[in-house]
């Protein structure tokens, strides 16, 4: 039995089966300097990968691969999971692109599916994307 949940704002509905693209939750942590080097270093480390519905919503103004204005351009549902806590700390990854998680709402406080309000940054070969 498919478990949907009523999206109030859009009278739509998110259903199991509508979670079709795979995308992955990412940490970024940095790496102490090495050596005689006073830089730190980072990286992304891969926190889940989970099915998730995506909704693009906002506009991107992009200046040499990467995008300028912090605004939400994408809405990603996933299921709840609650073994990893999601934050804006947090990052996804999905089509070559990195997304700047926004902000995460837990749709109606009942632990069944996340909604995440995400900036796309641009693609993941350009550095300055990871900030």
């Amino acid at each position: 039995m498919a478990i949907c949940k009523k999206i109030r704002r859009t009278n739509e509905v998110v259903c199991t089966g509508d979670l079709n693209r795979l995308v992955t939750i990412q940490v970024r942590e940095l790496k102490p300097p090495t050596g005689n080097s006073v830089d730190y270093g980072e990286e992304f480390v891969t926190a889940k990968d989970v099915w998730a519905m995506i909704e693009t919503v906002g506009n991107e103004t992009f200046f040499a691969g990467t995008n300028t204005v912090r605004i939400v351009t994408h809405l990603f549902y996933i299921r709840y999971i609650s073994n990893v806590e999601i934050t804006s700390e947090n990052w996804i990854k999905y089509d070559g692109n990195y997304f700047d998680i926004i902000d995460v709402e837990n749709l109606d406080y009942n632990d069944r599916f996340l909604k995440i309000r995400a900036n796309r940054r641009g693609q993941e070969a350009i550095p300055v994307n990871w900030a």
